[in-house]
């Protein structure tokens, strides 16, 4: 039996004009299940590069071999989310039979390389420069959280050679 995610808070402050609250939710994978101890993690999510970034990133993962147990092929999503925790996107793999957005997507273990290129799930546009966060599901399980910068677009001087 699972147990869910538990918030651990710790509270840092100085007595004059901030304090800072850091919430951090582990994965039920680390909770010990039926007296057998902790569950080995299903996949790994890397840190994103370039970060920051201002029109596309690079997102490593891996899922791993326990996870494909006998011929079972693990249903993998990726979400992107913005600081209220809302899903803005998910990134897309690109391989042999084209792009595929990392959204219930079935894949077999092994690494790979998924890209984001700020493009909202819902088609209205580009996402916003600002933090978001992104996280990896294997089989229904959370698997890490990472933070990502998105830059704004920079100017670019105008050449001033004739």
């Amino acid at each position: 039996m699972s147990r869910p995610s538990a918030p651990v808070r710790c509270r840092a402050g100085w007595t004059g004009a901030w304090a800072i609250t850091l919430v951090v939710s582990l994965p039920t994978s680390v909770w010990s299940q039926g007296g057998q101890g902790p569950q080995p993690p299903l996949g790994i999510i890397q840190r994103n590069f370039p970060d920051p970034f201002t029109k596309r990133t690079a997102i490593p993962f891996e899922v791993l071999p326990v996870a494909c147990v006998g011929e079972a092929r693990p249903v993998v999503t990726i979400q992107i989310l913005n600081v209220l925790v809302q899903r803005v996107a998910s990134p897309t793999l690109r391989d042999s039979t084209g792009a595929r957005m990392i959204d219930a997507l079935s894949l077999q273990c092994g690494r790979y390389l998924a890209f984001w290129d700020r493009t909202l799930s819902d088609g209205s546009g580009q996402a916003a420069p600002g933090s978001y966060f992104y996280r990896l599901f294997v089989n229904g399980e959370s698997q890490g959280v990472r933070l990502m910068q998105v830059r704004g677009d920079i100017a670019r001087p105008h050449d001033a050679t004739p």
